[in-house]
């Protein structure tokens, strides 16, 4: 990836021996985020993945020249994982930039680089929820934001493992607002999109 600074290092593929600093980064940018600031919670099962398939995980992290971790992203296939539903959308878990490199574009590289990587895969859609403070973030990075309150709906019925394919809709009960950004032209692969897209005349 092509940096800001001079002084970051390409992004590589994040392991478990990044554990203990994706911990502190967490605690530092990611304060209500209580499971990211625990160690086990790390080593847990869907966690790293080098994003090879649609279905993998991927978790990417940027150092310094000096090997300081001054940013991550965390996606992975949770619509898969805990609903069984088997179109390629990735979710953004988590995006943590260290306070010094915020403002650089550092976030906005690693979800380029997301992008890039989902495109490559087949994945046809990246979604996820945002705190509102961060919503001028997610616009720059060019993706379609959700109304407060508003859910994410599929565009055609999707495939669920074991069952017949429905619509599906994905709701927040809290201030967070979702955001997606669409990969593929519509076509044969079910994409998300906020609900008044589809109630729209």
């Amino acid at each position: 990836m092509s940096s800001p600074d001079d002084n970051l290092l390409a992004l590589d593929v994040a392991c478990r021996h990044d554990i203990p600093d994706l911990v502190a980064l967490s605690r530092d940018a990611l304060p209500t985020y209580g499971p990211l600031h625990d160690e086990d919670y790390w080593r847990s099962s869907h966690r790293f993945g080098g994003g090879v398939h649609h279905l993998d995980n991927y978790t990417q992290v940027v150092r310094t020249n000096d090997g300081a971790l001054v940013g991550f992203v965390w996606v992975d296939a949770a619509s898969w994982q805990d609903h069984g539903f088997e179109e390629p959308w990735w979710c953004v878990n988590a995006v943590a930039v260290a306070e010094q490199y915020r403002g650089l574009g550092v976030g906005r590289q690693l979800i380029s680089h997301v992008v890039d990587r989902a495109k490559a895969v087949g994945v046809a859609c990246i979604y996820g929820l945002s705190v509102p403070s961060a919503i001028p973030f997610w616009e720059a990075c060019g993706v379609t934001i959700a109304a407060p309150g508003e859910s994410l709906v599929s565009d055609k019925p999707a495939r669920i493992r074991g069952h017949e394919p429905k619509i599906v809709e994905f709701d927040t009960s809290n201030e967070d607002r979702f955001f997606v950004g669409n990969l593929m032209p519509p076509g044969a692969q079910a994409q998300l999109v906020p609900k008044s897209f589809l109630d729209a005349p």
